[in-house]
């Protein structure tokens, strides 16, 4: 699927012989795509671009289980800084929306915040570490949507490090 929108194009990216276009904007695990592609983590249809001409102003990429038919979450999403703050929301908007759909509808974002706010999750979140640490886990990641600013408070008081964002996109 591509999606044209006056002369910016939305695309995934092609295959592997693409990835020196998607890696033209820095991310600190640029070095481990050409690995996720290779062992199915990661696939074309998972790595989009939005370009005007042969420039790339953004990218997203989601990332799975190797195996699995459909991504478990997007860890990379990207903007160049080249542009206006009013082009880069754009662009961006334009990318998650007409590039690909939103993970949840909007009646299942309405129903989310009737479950929060039971201070539940402070809990859960020391148990996990404490599960993943004590299996000698070499990196332990948590990622949470970019609007779901409990949560990341959550992280912060846990000590996790504020890397990157994540926004969970999935299409049919």
């Amino acid at each position: 699927m591509t999606v044209e929108q006056n002369d910016l194009t939305i695309r995934p990216i092609t295959g592997r012989e693409e990835l020196d276009l998607f890696s033209r904007l820095p991310y600190v695990l640029n070095e481990e795509l050409a690995d996720d592609l290779a062992a199915g983590r990661r696939r074309p249809r998972w790595m989009w671009v939005a370009l005007r001409g042969d420039r790339l102003l953004a990218r997203a990429a989601w990332w799975g289980q190797s195996g699995d038919d459909t991504p478990v979450l997007l860890d990379v999403f990207d903007i160049d800084d080249s542009s206006t703050d009013r082009e880069r929301v754009d662009i961006g908007l334009t990318l998650v929306l007409d590039g690909t759909l939103d993970a949840h509808s909007r009646d299942d974002l309405a129903r989310m915040p009737a479950h929060r706010g039971n201070g539940y999750i402070d809990e859960i979140l020391a148990e996990g570490t404490r599960i993943l640490s004590a299996e000698d886990v070499p990196r332990i990641r948590a990622a949470t949507d970019l609007g779901n600013t409990p949560m990341a408070n959550a992280f912060q008081r846990a000590g996790y490090v504020n890397f990157e964002r994540v926004i969970n996109m999935t299409w049919d």
